[in-house]
């Protein structure tokens, strides 16, 4: 079960130039980066119902939200074609 006070960030991968992308302790979990790295899907709390799952592009802008509803839906991933 994702911790209910999480919030998503990128960074380079030296470390440096920490991004914070999701403002609250609600607003996301269990990220995934699309395989072409524009896109990450993750699981949040954004309406009143519970985990519904949400993508957004690289840099936090453009969030929509995929599925939703009352069930809880965590850990999303990227279906790729082989």
């Amino acid at each position: 079960m994702p911790d209910d006070r999480t919030r998503l960030f990128v960074m380079n991968a030296d470390g440096t130039g920490e991004v914070q992308l999701t403002a609250n302790f609600t607003d996301g979990s269990c990220p995934r980066w699309s395989v072409d790295g524009q896109t990450i899907i993750f699981s949040s709390l954004r309406n009143p119902h519970p985990w519904n799952i949400h993508t957004m592009n690289a840099d936090g802008s453009n969030v929509k939200m995929l599925i939703g509803g009352k069930g809880t839906d965590w850990y999303p991933d990227w279906l790729v074609p082989h």
